[in-house]
C-alpha cells in the first residue's frame, strides 16, 4: 500500500487506540509514501502512539493530519498536542471547498509533500 486516507471518517470518536496501534505497525513498513488522517478528532493519547510509528519511517513523503490532537513539526514529525489542531470544518458548511483540482481549500499550506508539488533543488 503506498496511500492511505482515512480522512474525514470520525476515527476519534471510538476505538482510537486499537486504530492507533494498527496505524504504528503500518507505519513500520516503509511502503507508504502519503497519508491522510484529517479532521478524524484523534485524541492526543493516539497521537502519541502515531507519532512514534513514524519515527524509523523513511518512505513517508506526505501526511495530513489536520483536525486531530497534534501537528506536524518543521521536520516533518507528528507533535501530539493539548487541542485539536487546525480548523474544524464541517463537511457540509460553506468552508469546505473543492477545487478545480479536486483537493480541499482550506486555505493554508498543508505540510505535504506530495499535493502540494515540493521538490528538492540544489544550489551551488
Amino acid at each position: 500500500m503506498k496511500i492511505l486516507n482515512l480522512g474525514w471518517n470520525n476515527i476519534g470518536s471510538s476505538q482510537t487506540k486499537l486504530f492507533a496501534d494498527a496505524l504504528y505497525k503500518l507505519l513500520q513498513d516503509d511502503s507508504l509514501v502519503h497519508l491522510d488522517i484529517s479532521h478524524n478528532g484523534i485524541k492526543k493519547d493516539a497521537c502519541s502512539i502515531i507519532s512514534q510509528g513514524i519515527l524509523n519511517n523513511h518512505s513517508l513523503f506526505g501526511m495530513h493530519v489536520e483536525g486531530n490532537y497534534c501537528n506536524i513539526d518543521p521536520i516533518g514529525f507528528i507533535q501530539p498536542t493539548n487541542e485539536m489542531q487546525g480548523k474544524h470544518i464541517d463537511i457540509r458548511s460553506n468552508d469546505y471547498v473543492i477545487s478545480q483540482n479536486k483537493s480541499i481549500n482550506l486555505n493554508k499550506i498543508s505540510c505535504c509533500w506530495l499535493c502540494e508539488g515540493w521538490s528538492e533543488h540544489c544550489i551551488k
